[in-house]
């Protein structure tokens, strides 16, 4: 007889997973208010210490988990300042912005939704260059805008939430503010762009949406742009009752686009590559082209970067001959979405994603050192 223990012991976990536990406790630490300077000087303090014992790895090991832990409390306490010192421009004189995608809502009083980047703001007693502020823009109707447009925006009346009970989500897409415009006569357009690459791709969405809409019926349509596309402005009513029936049956989540479905597309491809005679590598290379150009294509969801940055993980270790091993690299694509964006911890979707996809690369690690230990016996 054997214990579940044991293969849980003897599971390969990632070396970074210790770090990556540090930088959360990190995260955690400046989210419930402690201060960031304790930590901050006790590492100091500690890294004095061990420069007396450096022949010692494992304070080493200590000092980088505590530099990790610092890394973390700052990264969050950045977000936090950036975002509140910007916020002092309540009523500012003019506004420049960049057109990144367009929505189309089902509310007839802001039936439009433009996802803009902040290019300049003018203030009163200040200018700044943006670089990483976004502004949400509602209309009622549509304002012939496209990706890669630069409007330009006089006296704009912003609605700007209040950072203290500013919404994750506001901070985790670095949206500064939101405005309403009625109409085109509240902006200039500055520069009207059409040969730019995301303007070319935001084109390409939007034709696909048309082209499918007139071939498919609207319940076909409705799903598949929702599941396999990723978009969202579409008519929910169509989908009312397989919802009903989803949430009887309780596979609910089936109908939020995540790894599953980009699991579909690539294993279609996986299939019809066997057919074609190629040689390996050049397969996974054609089929993670194919992979980056469905990603470009569509709308992405944190499930669904996931799940892709994942997939590339595994197609590269092929093309390149190197081992792989789920816990380490799910370790490592969680490291790289928190240092990119350290609010990324306290929403759901990425709890979830990750956490239950952390859990099954686990019950993997669990299953393989069960079937190791089962066939030594044999032996």
């Amino acid at each position: 007889m054997y214990k579940l223990h044991s293969f849980f012991l003897s599971i390969p976990i990632s070396p970074l997973f210790p770090s990556l536990i540090a930088f959360i406790a990190g995260i955690v630490w400046y989210f419930f208010g402690f201060s960031f300077y304790i930590p901050f000087f006790s590492w100091i303090f500690l890294a004095i210490l061990v420069s007396y014992y450096a022949e010692n790895v494992y304070y080493l090991k200590i000092l980088l988990l505590g530099a990790t832990f610092i890394i973390g409390n700052g990264l969050l306490k950045k977000k936090y300042n950036s975002h509140c010192s910007f916020s002092q421009c309540n009523n500012p004189k003019s506004l420049t912005i960049k057109i990144i995608d367009t929505e189309q809502k089902q509310n007839s009083f802001s039936k439009y939704l433009y996802h803009g980047s902040i290019k300049n703001i003018q203030c009163i007693d200040f200018q700044k260059t943006c670089y990483n502020k976004n502004i949400l823009i509602y209309s009622p109707q549509d304002l012939n805008l496209v990706a890669d447009d630069l409007i330009y925006i006089e006296n704009p009346k912003l609605k700007i939430p209040d950072p203290s009970i500013l919404n994750y989500y506001f901070l985790r897409e670095n949206i500064y503010a939101t405005i309403n415009l009625k109409n085109n006569n509240q902006f200039t357009t500055t520069l009207h762009s059409k040969y730019s690459l995301r303007s070319f791709v935001f084109n390409q969405k939007n034709r696909i949406l048309v082209e499918l809409k007139q071939i498919c019926n609207k319940k076909t349509f409705s799903l598949f742009s929702l599941l396999f596309l990723g978009n969202k402005s579409i008519n929910k009513k169509e989908l009312q009752k397989l919802r009903t029936w989803c949430k009887e049956w309780g596979i609910s989540h089936y109908l939020a686009r995540s790894g599953l479905h980009l699991v579909m597309i690539i294993y279609i491809w996986e299939m019809l590559f066997r057919y074609i005679p190629l040689s390996l590598i050049f397969k996974q290379i054609l089929i993670s082209f194919f992979t980056i150009v469905y990603l470009l294509l569509s709308w992405s969801s944190i499930s669904f970067l996931r799940a892709f940055f994942t997939f590339l993980s595994y197609k590269f270790s092929i093309i390149f001959n190197r081992q792989t091993n789920s816990l380490h690299l799910i370790t490592i694509i969680t490291f790289l979405f928190l240092i990119l964006n350290p609010i990324n911890l306290f929403l759901l979707d990425f709890q979830l994603s990750f956490g239950i996809t952390y859990l099954l690369a686990w019950i993997q690690q669990v299953h393989i050192a069960k079937s190791r230990y089962l066939f030594s016996t044999l032996e």
